[in-house]
């Protein structure tokens, strides 16, 4: 017989930065692949559904704290206190917010849209440079970069202790 073990919880935090990173990655590369400002995609083009989906995910999967996985939380983990210091965690952190609307809106929009992709290119642009892109980036940088000092206050009595030895 096998036994049930139990994993250990993720941090709620971990899993309401994945679902929202998700849902900014949808509406983001929809946007673009439609040709539509965010702000537009967002009050139009998004149907009843994606909002319950969205809002399930908010409430349901950080309440029972298995998502997003161990390889989500251990990425921001890397990002939020690894050695390359608070310019590369921005660094990454605006390049994977900006990834997915490059990927999926610009690359793979043909799928969804009959947009040429220079159309698809300048949606792109338009979006990405839109004020409520500037707001997330604003955020997201400033996420990580508060992390980054809690944890560094967390590991300095640790460091400290280790040079001792």
């Amino acid at each position: 017989m096998t036994e049930h073990i139990r994993r250990a919880p993720r941090p709620l935090a971990d899993s309401v930065l994945f679902v929202l990173w998700w849902a900014w990655a949808w509406q983001s590369s929809g946007a673009t692949a439609a040709g539509t400002t965010l702000v537009d995609r967002l009050r139009d083009d998004t149907p009843w559904w994606w909002w319950v989906i969205l809002v399930g995910l908010l409430c349901g999967l950080p309440a029972q704290s298995h998502a997003p996985g161990r390889g989500v939380a251990r990425l921001v983990r890397r990002v939020t206190a690894g050695p390359g210091g608070a310019p590369v965690a921005v660094a990454v952190t605006l390049a994977v917010l900006v990834a997915p609307a490059l990927v999926f809106g610009v690359g793979l929009g043909a799928v969804v849209s009959d947009l040429p992709v220079v159309t698809r290119w300048n949606g792109f642009l338009d979006v990405m440079s839109s004020a409520p892109a500037l707001a997330v980036y604003a955020v997201g940088s400033a996420g990580v970069l508060l992390r980054r000092r809690s944890a560094g206050r967390r590991g300095a009595p640790a460091a400290e202790k280790a040079r001792r030895l």
